[in-house]
């Protein structure tokens, strides 16, 4: 039985590291990214639904993040819905 846990966060981070900035867990205080994804909670268990073999249910959660440098309305949650949008059409 191989930990898929590794795997996932790999294809996730290939998968959109070209359109957006992806950290697991962390951001670095060297960031100067506005728009990027944050790799946080991540959980699996087995699925003892099949006797033969070992197969994973397993969950990520992707904090998308966008930073306004204005004052006052800090903008709207329009442009993250846009991320959504392209982050679930590249996972």
């Amino acid at each position: 039985m191989i930990n898929p846990s590794k795997y996932i966060r790999k294809a996730i981070k290939d998968a959109i590291n070209n359109t957006y900035k992806v950290f697991d867990t962390r951001v670095p205080n060297s960031n100067t990214e506005k728009k990027y994804v944050i790799m946080s909670t991540q959980s699996k268990e087995i699925d003892k639904a099949n006797k033969c073999n070992y197969r994973w249910d397993a969950t990520i959660l992707l904090d998308l993040v966008c930073i306004y440098n204005v004052k006052g309305n800090t903008g709207s949650r329009v442009e993250v819905d846009d991320m959504e949008n392209e982050v679930f059409q590249l996972v």
